[in-house]
């Protein structure tokens, strides 16, 4: 069963970018070697700009105190936001279960990327959501498996 994501396609280069990305992706998945930097090297360093770089000792604050709010509040607190990091990212879409996935646009001009999951359940679409939010303002739609959910910008927003 194919799940999918739907998504604004906001202009023709952004999104043959994001297509040369899941190929990318797709090459390396398998791959037991597949360095971050290898990875960046590959993407482009323009790529790579588009997420935050954390020092050690940011990191090892924000984690400090991750650890430290109580389960109950870590989603409300926003102190406790951040955007999420290159590796991360990449280190997330390498290491998920997830069969990949392409990319394409339909008829309406929206853009489509579909993935299988090798396992059931699964860890989450953020690393997905997050790879897409480079290249578009917004997510229509996600199809995770259980059913098609259509998405408010406010929930969008909140990836």
């Amino acid at each position: 069963m194919t799940q999918y994501i739907l998504f604004e396609i906001d202009n023709k280069i952004d999104f043959d970018k994001l297509i040369y990305c899941v190929e990318i992706f797709n090459r390396h998945i398998s791959s037991d070697d597949a360095p971050i930097e290898a990875l960046k090297s590959e993407l482009g360093e323009e790529f790579a700009k588009n997420f935050p770089t954390y020092t050690k000792k940011e990191n090892e604050d924000w984690r400090k105190h991750w650890f430290n709010t109580p389960v109950n509040i870590r989603k409300h607190d926003p102190s406790l936001k951040r955007k999420m990091s290159f590796e991360t990212l990449v280190s997330g879409l390498l290491e998920n279960d997830f069969q990949y996935f392409r990319v394409i646009r339909n008829e309406d001009g929206i853009g489509r990327l579909e993935f299988d999951s090798a396992s059931w359940p699964y860890g989450g679409l953020t690393q997905l959501k997050n790879l897409i939010r480079v290249f578009s303002r917004r997510i229509i739609g996600i199809d995770d498996g259980t059913g098609y959910t259509s998405l408010k910008l406010e929930h969008d927003k909140e990836i």
